[in-house]
């Protein structure tokens, strides 16, 4: 009997062995086909996948992308900056053209274009890849994923503000929806250079270069997206899947939790009415930006600011870059010293790579009736803005004959 007991224990000991050994085999299995598979793909990609800029997200720059390549050329002058430039070319817009403008179908200064045509500059067109929140290594994804010295703008106009380089919610450059869209659109330095700062961000960018399919992820979401679309247009008959057609409450809801993410219908600039349009403070939010200061962002974004520049020297772009205007009470919450040392580095790298910088931000050339809110201007002093930028194109660039330069 107990000879018996032994030989089925033996054999069950044997058996659980066996299914050890056959699910390591499993594993590994799997493991070795999930890595084929992921070099097949990698191997094949390039050959059926071709739309770089595809996206599940409808951020503001896979709006943008998406509003320059309808219009198959590039634009003489490029817009960039953060919220304060957008207010520029989208108050202007409506109020010139007395006509709300959709936010995410609005990427041009139709303003600025009559300007400088009646400024005898001739007939040059603008583009505006201005963005909420946009920081310089936002500017820096942007062009050097967009442009070569084969195709490039003749001027890039570049808004800055102290916010550009120090906001306290800002984590590091891959945090942003921006800069990640444009390294997926195939700008793979962005990547190297990211400078990671959380520990996600450092472990998310690992796993990126060591999985295809972990990498590509977003396409492979696209792809689904299109093909649901494609399902539902066809059953259900519905044409638009992005025009937002919710209650003011919730677009409000989503401004505030998703402000990379935007839809038609969503974000609407009216015209300036000296009756109806009030200033609003914002002071409390800029507070929280300003609240800490971080050396190694403001050094890293910096940085960025250089490698900007330096890319539009080597490509041909002339820059033209503009020190934006802001209110004196959001000037007096600034931490000490560092609008000094804000200005003092922008000239230095605006002389060293010898770029037309323009000051706005002077006393008196934006009265506070020209304020929307503490930094961004009114569909007013968004027009006073572009007559000023005119005015500077004209004298010190004469756009209309600026030649490509040959890259250095």
């Amino acid at each position: 009997m107990a000879d018996l007991l032994i030989t089925k224990l033996s054999m069950l000991q044997a058996f659980q062995q066996l299914l050890g050994v056959l699910r390591r085999s499993y594993i590994a299995l799997a493991i070795l086909a999930f890595l084929l598979l992921d070099f097949g793909i990698r191997s094949t990609y390039s050959h059926w996948h071709h739309d770089r800029f595809s996206s599940p997200n409808r951020s503001w720059a896979w709006w943008a992308v998406q509003d320059m390549q309808r219009q198959q050329h590039t634009p003489d002058i490029l817009l960039l900056g953060s919220s304060l430039m957008l207010s520029v070319v989208h108050d202007g817009d409506a109020t010139y053209l007395k006509k709300s403008q959709d936010a995410v179908y609005h990427h041009r200064s139709y303003y600025l274009e009559h300007l400088l045509k009646q400024r005898s500059l001739g007939d040059l067109s603008t583009f505006s890849m201005a963005i909420g929140g946009q920081m310089a290594s936002d500017a820096f994804a942007i062009v050097s994923t967009l442009f070569n010295s084969a195709d490039r703008p003749k001027v890039i106009v570049y808004g800055i503000a102290p916010r550009d380089f120090i906001d306290s919610m800002f984590l590091d450059p891959a945090s942003t929806e921006t800069y990640r869209f444009m390294t997926k659109a195939g700008n793979r330095s962005l990547t190297a250079t990211a400078g990671h700062n959380s520990f996600w961000n450092k472990t998310n960018s690992a796993a990126e270069h060591a999985c295809f399919l972990y990498d590509r992820r977003l396409d492979f979401v696209a792809i689904g997206q299109r093909w649901a679309r494609t399902f539902l247009s066809a059953i259900l008959n519905i044409q638009d899947f992005d025009t937002v057609n919710a209650p003011p409450e919730l677009k409000l809801i989503a401004k505030v939790n998703q402000p990379e993410e935007a839809g038609p219908n969503q974000w609407l600039a009216s015209p300036y009415d000296p009756h109806r349009s009030t200033f609003r403070d914002n002071l409390p939010e800029y507070k929280q930006r300003y609240s800490l200061f971080k050396p190694k962002v403001y050094q890293t974004q910096i940085a960025y600011f250089e490698r900007f520049l330096k890319y539009c020297r080597d490509t041909g772009i002339n820059v033209v870059l503009v020190n934006m205007p802001i209110t004196a009470e959001n000037m007096a919450i600034l931490p000490d010293g560092i609008y000094r040392r804000y200005s003092l580095d922008v000239a230095r790298l605006a002389q060293q790579y010898d770029v037309k910088l323009v000051d706005f931000n002077k006393p008196g050339i934006f009265p506070h009736s020209q304020f929307a809110d503490s930094v961004h201007v009114n569909g007013l002093g968004a027009e006073r803005f572009l007559e000023l930028l005119s005015d500077n194109l004209r004298a010190d660039f004469q756009v209309a004959s600026v030649k490509r330069q040959s890259p250095r």
